[in-house]
């Protein structure tokens, strides 16, 4: 008589909600406020297609289990190739489809959040969904010294000078330190860095992916409309109590 005893997998463990809808909270807390923003919103439209409440994901996704979440999430993707629509210039070719960057920002929260999961020991498993693929290359070389100066131009053109003096040093610092909109758009004013005279000779940026400002040196032509500017921009409205001055630079 055999003494062999095939082995009887483990029950998936009973997760209290409250432990869930913790676990939903930090994942959250983990991102920065933009990619907290996205996730939120693609994690909700992933929820309203399975017809839960946006708190229920864990919840939902631990009870299908590996391969009931990974065909749920499957059926979504092919739910958001259908309906989703392509943006200006996107689905030639393709039988008008979304772009896959566009198809693959909602599928990456969701294989996250199960990542934050499988950490917290609620699961053991990975979600195994792959992206759409993506063309990598993209023409990279901007508008052409030209146009920059064109576009510089056209920011005198405002008829309030307070708009052109701030047009003038979001150009300036586009163009001279390249950075990205949203880079620009998240700075506060603490970030400028000014020398003793009150020019500024640095900027901190929180670059993408990072959890630490990066200082840029600016160029002193670009850090002259900036002066022009944060001469403005400190006398809209008042600074708020502490040591730093957290007011956006650009309003």
């Amino acid at each position: 008589v055999s003494t062999y005893h095939r082995p009887i997998p483990a029950p998936a463990p009973v997760v209290a909600a409250q432990d869930l809808e913790r676990a939903m909270a930090g994942f959250l807390a983990r991102h920065q406020p933009r990619t907290l923003a996205t996730y939120r919103q693609k994690l909700r439209v992933f929820a309203d297609w399975l017809g839960v409440d946006f708190g229920q994901l864990p919840a939902v996704l631990l009870e299908r289990g590996p391969a009931g979440s990974t065909i749920a999430v499957e059926e979504f993707r092919a739910h958001l190739i259908a309906t989703l629509a392509p943006r200006p210039g996107q689905g030639r070719g393709r039988g008008d489809r979304p772009a896959p960057a566009t198809v693959n920002g909602y599928l990456a929260p969701i294989r996250s959040l199960v990542d934050f999961l499988r950490r917290l020991h609620l699961c053991q498993w990975r979600l195994a969904v792959e992206d759409e693929r993506v063309v990598t290359y993209r023409d990279t070389r901007g508008p052409g010294i030209d146009a920059v100066r064109q576009l510089r131009r056209a920011t005198s053109a405002a008829s309030d000078p307070r708009i052109a003096t701030r047009d003038a040093a979001i150009t300036a610092l586009l163009s001279d330190l390249a950075l990205r909109r949203g880079e620009l758009l998240a700075l506060n004013v603490v970030d400028a860095e000014c020398d003793s005279k009150g020019r500024p000779v640095r900027l901190h940026i929180l670059g993408k992916g990072r959890l630490d400002a990066e200082g840029l040196t600016i160029p002193p032509r670009t850090a002259a409309m900036l002066h022009a500017w944060l001469d403005i921009r400190r006398r809209l409205d008042a600074a708020p109590s502490g040591r730093r001055d957290t007011r956006p630079l650009f309003v």
